[in-house]
C-alpha cells in the first residue's frame, strides 16, 4: 500500500486454494502475499503458484471482490490489470500516408472493399492506390486503426474470436474486438485482448479481393505478414582485392 509499505495484498487463507478472497493484511513477504506482473498477459500472478492469478470476481464495472483464481491463458477482462502501452512497430508496418502493406509486395495492402464511411465494409487485400479506401492511421491512445478520411470507423473483428472471422469497419468502441497492437519484430497485427489472434488473408495468393480475417498467430505464413519493405539499391561499387 503506497500510504503505509507494511500492508500488502494478501490471501485470505493460508493455502493457495482458488476462489478465496484477497484482503489487505500486514505484510509478511512469503507465500501468502508475493506476486509477479506477467507485461505480456497483463497478469498478476501468485508468486508461489503461477497458475493462480488476482481475478474480479465477476465481470463487469461495478464494486466486486477480488479473488485468487486460475488464470486464463492470455488474460482476460477479468484478470488483466495495468497500462499496457502500444508497441513502437506502428511505425515500420503502416506508413505516414496511411499504407497499411502487405510485407511481401508493398504494392498490395489492406483496403475497404468499398468507401469506408460506414460499418460491415470488408477489409480486403488490394493493390495500393493512395484513396480514402486504403489509407488508415494507428491510434496509439485508443490502439484502433482508424480510416484516415472517416476516422470514426475503424477495423474490427465482426464476429467471434476465432479463425476465419472476418475484418470490417465498424464504429469506434475501444473493445475487445477493435484493439490491435503491433509486432513489426515478426511482422504480425494482434488482437490486443488475444494476441493469439492476427489479422491475415484468408488465403495465398495475389488475387485482389481476398477477404482480411483473424487467424492464429503464427500459423499463416505469408499471409500473416504486413509491413513496410525494405529495399536496398546500389548506385556504384568496386571489388578489389579478389582472390582466386
Amino acid at each position: 500500500l503506497a500510504a503505509d509499505e507494511d500492508y500488502c495484498i494478501a490471501l485470505s487463507l493460508t493455502s493457495n486454494a482458488k476462489d478465496q478472497d484477497l484482503h489487505l493484511k500486514k505484510c509478511k513477504k512469503d507465500k501468502t502475499d508475493q506476486w509477479t506482473y506477467d507485461e505480456s498477459t497483463q497478469q498478476v500472478k501468485l508468486k508461489a503458484n503461477t497458475k493462480r492469478c488476482m481475478e474480479k470476481a465477476s465481470s463487469g464495472d461495478k464494486k466486486v471482490k477480488v479473488q485468487l483464481k486460475a488464470c486464463a491463458t492470455s488474460g482476460d477482462k477479468t484478470d488483466q490489470w495495468g497500462t499496457k502501452k502500444p508497441s513502437s512497430g506502428a511505425k515500420y508496418q503502416l506508413s505516414k500516408k496511411g499504407l497499411l502493406p502487405w510485407k511481401f509486395s508493398n504494392v498490395y495492402a489492406m483496403a475497404g472493399k468499398a468507401e469506408p464511411k460506414s460499418k460491415d465494409i470488408d477489409i480486403v487485400f488490394k493493390k495500393y492506390v493512395g484513396n480514402t479506401k486504403d489509407q488508415w492511421h494507428y491510434n496509439i491512445k485508443h490502439y484502433t486503426i482508424n480510416n484516415n478520411k472517416y476516422p470514426a470507423m475503424v477495423m474490427r473483428v465482426s464476429g467471434d474470436v476465432k479463425s476465419g472471422t472476418q475484418i470490417k469497419t465498424a464504429a469506434k468502441k475501444y473493445d475487445t474486438k477493435d484493439q490491435w497492437t503491433f509486432d513489426h519484430e515478426n511482422w504480425l497485427i494482434k488482437l490486443k485482448s488475444n494476441t493469439k489472434y492476427c489479422m491475415m488473408k484468408a488465403k495465398d495468393g495475389f488475387t485482389e479481393g481476398i477477404n482480411i480475417v483473424l487467424g492464429e498467430c503464427g500459423k499463416g505464413g505469408v499471409k500473416e505478414k504486413w509491413g513496410i519493405e525494405e529495399v536496398f539499391t546500389m548506385k556504384a561499387a568496386s571489388v578489389t582485392n579478389v582472390r582466386s
